[in-house]
Formats: structure tokens, C-alpha cells, sequence
């Protein structure tokens, strides 16, 4: 069930951005950006030094600092410590994507709306270490669990780049609004205006598999390992309405949850147990709803099933839909075929 962490309000539009801390037991919300205890201890959150609007929001890979991306300017603050670390400056139009460096605290990467990603070390002058051309405005940046493969998706397609190598490996004429990693780095499912999942094999670079259409927009996936299930790890994509668990090769719709009425996913945080959904609605009020492993894997044993046929076509075989009501719930989950384009991507080293 869903939870409120944010009670509604008239003063603000509903928020637009969320990132969910599982070392802080808080969530970031933005815009204004604010924290929110999800045990009901406010006094107990981070303090973040900023007061302007947020274009993006990330946090950092260990989780103890947030990056804060406001219209070109990216800012560094360190939770544990309540203070501002640095200003990156580089890109001429707003960041809308950030991801953090998973093998380096300092380091992180940026696409704008300038056509552009950066790569950055916060403890180098200038911090901008690496920078990349797109075919027009990034619309998300992700990296492989390896640090080496950085996706970056726009509009119109998805580029594939070696960071170590500083080159291009591939690029794909498909829509690219979000990307995220197979744990073992074998391919990279992403998704965008066409409202489908597709999955990309990083070994052979080509497209290996694609969802039914989804009736709306896919606001965000991730990849689940179930920790004690002996399966293979399986994608959960979400929208506002309902939130499905697709297998890869092939790909078939393992079983649906639905998310309720009037509610804009901002962000999903999976974990080994389940899946978590933050959500806002048109009051302005923020949620916070954990799917079990169980349900992401079947759905509830109790929920009806049922087909649209005025809804996007599914794969063969029994969806089951898991109503979700907005009564409070536990806080205890913290114990825890594309053919390719021809590449025109240019790299701008920096000394």
C-alpha cells in the first residue's frame, strides 16, 4: 500500500522530481527540494543547502552526496555534512540527466539539452575531464556496472560509448528517454516515445529483443535479481498507471501491478526483496508503495485478471493485476528490429 511521506498542498505544483536514500531513510523531493524522513523523523534528515529550482537530481554511488543539476550549473553537496562541495560549469543549456561514477565517489557524468555529456572529477581543475557530442538533446546518461560502457539516449537514438577507450561503439536510431544495465553487463534495456522496452546485447551491439507497447508513457525501469529465487534477473518498467515485470530473451510479460489512480511516478528503487515506487498526485502529496518479490514476480494470488483490448497487446498467457489502495504501510523494507545508424558522435578530450 501506498504511504504519504509528503502531505498535499496548495502552495506548490505537484513535485517533478524524487530520489529515494537508503542510507538516510529519506527522500529528496524537488520542486522546492526538499527531505522527508520515511520512518517520520524529519529532524533526522540530511540538510541540503539549496533553494533554487532543480532541473535533475542524482545521488552519489556510496549514497553521501547528492548532485543537483539547476538550469547549466551542476551542484555538489555532501549530505554528511550539510554543505556544498563544489559547482560544475561546462554545458550552455540545462542538465537534464546525471548518473553518478560507480568506482569513484568524485566522479560523475552529465547530458544537456545542449547536445552534450560531460564526464567530471570533482578533484581536478577543470573538472571536466571528458566531453561528447550527441545527435540532439540527452535525455538520460547511465553507466554499466563496470564503469566502462556509458549509454546516452536522446530523442531519436541510443550511443554507446567506451569511456576507458574514449570512443563510440555503437549507435541505434531508437528513441532513449531512460536506460539500465543487466547486473552482468551482457545488455542494457532502454525506453522512450515509442512506449516500448527494448533490449540491446553489449557483446554483439544489436537489438536482441522488444516489449508489447505500453499504453502510456514508461516513466522508469530497473533490473531485479530476486535474492533467493534462483532465477535470472528480470525488468521491471512503470508507468503511471501499472508497473510490469518483462523477461529478456524472449520477452514475455511476467505479471502486472497496478499503481492506482491519478498518481505520476517520479522513481523506483529495486532491490533484491522488491521494488519500490515513489509517487506524486495533483495535491501536490508524495507516496512511497513497496511491491513484494513475490508480486513482482506473480502478481497477487487475489487481484483479478483481466485483458483490454483497447490496451496495449500483451505476450500470451494469464497478467495479473495487483490493485493498490493509498492506506499506510510498514516502513520496515528498509531493513532491506533496429538496424544501426551510422555513428556521428566527436569526442572532446580534455587535459
Amino acid at each position: 500500500m501506498f504511504s504519504d511521506i509528503v502531505a498535499p498542498s496548495k502552495l506548490f505544483a505537484p513535485p517533478t522530481h524524487a530520489v529515494l536514500s537508503s542510507r538516510s531513510r529519506c527522500v529528496f523531493v524537488a520542486n522546492p527540494l526538499t527531505a522527508h524522513s520515511l520512518l517520520g523523523i524529519d529532524s533526522e534528515v540530511p540538510t541540503v543547502p539549496f533553494n533554487g529550482h532543480v532541473d535533475c537530481l542524482r545521488l552519489g554511488a556510496d549514497e553521501r552526496n547528492i548532485a543537483i543539476a539547476s538550469n547549466d550549473l551542476i551542484k555538489l553537496v555532501d549530505l554528511t555534512r550539510g554543505r556544498e562541495i563544489r559547482n560544475l560549469s561546462g554545458h550552455s543549456l540545462a542538465v537534464r540527466a546525471l548518473t553518478p561514477r560507480w568506482s569513484s565517489v568524485y566522479s560523475w557524468v552529465s547530458g544537456s539539452l545542449d547536445s552534450s555529456w560531460i564526464i567530471w572529477d570533482s578533484r581536478s581543475h577543470p573538472a571536466n575531464i571528458l566531453q561528447g557530442r550527441t545527435t540532439g538533446p540527452v535525455r538520460c546518461v547511465e553507466l554499466s556496472p563496470d564503469d566502462i560502457i556509458l549509454a546516452v539516449g536522446t530523442d531519436s537514438t541510443l550511443q554507446l560509448f567506451d569511456i576507458r577507450q574514449r570512443c563510440s561503439l555503437k549507435q541505434f536510431p531508437s528513441s532513449t528517454h531512460g536506460a539500465t544495465f543487466h547486473p552482468s553487463q551482457r545488455m542494457v534495456a532502454t525506453y522512450g516515445a515509442e512506449r516500448v522496452v527494448r533490449y540491446w546485447c553489449l557483446d554483439e551491439f544489436i537489438s536482441i529483443a522488444m516489449s508489447d507497447v505500453f499504453a502510456s508513457e514508461i516513466r522508469c525501469a530497473r533490473f531485479v535479481a530476486p535474492s533467493c529465487h534462483g532465477i535470472d534477473p528480470v525488468l521491471v518498467a512503470s508507468t503511471d498507471e501499472c508497473m510490469k515485470t518483462l523477461t529478456s530473451e524472449p520477452c514475455e510479460t511476467l505479471a502486472t501491478n497496478k499503481i492506482g489512480e491519478l498518481k505520476k511516478v517520479l522513481n523506483m528503487n529495486a532491490t533484491p526483496d522488491g521494488v519500490g515506487l515513489i509517487c506524486a498526485d495533483p495535491s501536490a502529496a508524495v507516496s512511497y508503495s513497496v511491491f513484494s518479490i513475490e508480486e513482482i514476480l506473480c502478481g497477487s494470488t487475489n487481484a483479478p485478471v483481466f485483458s483490454d483490448d483497447d490496451d496495449e497487446s500483451l505476450s500470451e498467457g494469464m497478467v495479473v493485476l495487483t490493485p493498490r489502495g493509498n492506506s499506510p504501510s510498514d516502513a520496515s523494507f528498509l531493513s532491506e528490429a533496429v538496424t544501426s545508424a551510422p555513428v556521428s558522435s566527436t569526442f572532446s578530450f580534455c587535459q
